[in-house]
């Protein structure tokens, strides 16, 4: 891709030229995005049918229309990149403090199972160190035996 003649395509092509982009952890929560052609052509400023010529005042007039509306094209584009952009920020945020919660819930989780287990341990030590005949008349013992 030395020369800007070269285009590259997507293997599936929208038929609006647009991009989905998944922005969230569900699959429908995408963000589609799509340019208009910025180009001169594309903005009516060049090629064979739309030279801008100011020889007269109405060409100079039409060529003043020409411009503003490829200005109001650009700016429009500007606002629609703006937007994306804000919303992608939006966007990166909420994932970014949903895997922070997705963080503290698992190490929540990870420390009751740890003292469900410390418990458990704690109980059967003593348990075992209870001697056999208070066992049966031990009242800890009943206690414990009922966890």
């Amino acid at each position: 891709m030395n020369s800007f003649d070269e285009a590259v395509s997507a293997e599936d092509i929208s038929g609006d030229n647009s991009i989905a982009l998944q922005v969230g952890t569900k699959s429908n929560k995408i963000i589609k995005v799509s340019f208009e052609d910025m180009i001169a052509v594309g903005l009516g400023l060049a090629g064979s049918e739309h030279k801008l010529q100011i020889t007269t005042r109405k060409k100079v007039n039409a060529a003043i229309n020409v411009v503003d509306r490829a200005l109001q094209k650009a700016l429009g584009q500007q606002t629609d990149i703006g937007a994306l952009q804000s919303s992608l920020s939006y966007t990166a945020k909420n994932l970014t403090v949903s895997g922070e919660n997705v963080t503290v819930a698992e190490s929540t989780l990870r420390d009751a199972n740890m003292a469900t287990e410390m418990t458990a341990y704690t109980k059967h030590t003593i348990l075992d160190r209870v001697p056999k005949e208070n066992k049966r008349n031990s009242m800890m013992f009943r206690c414990l035996a009922k966890i």
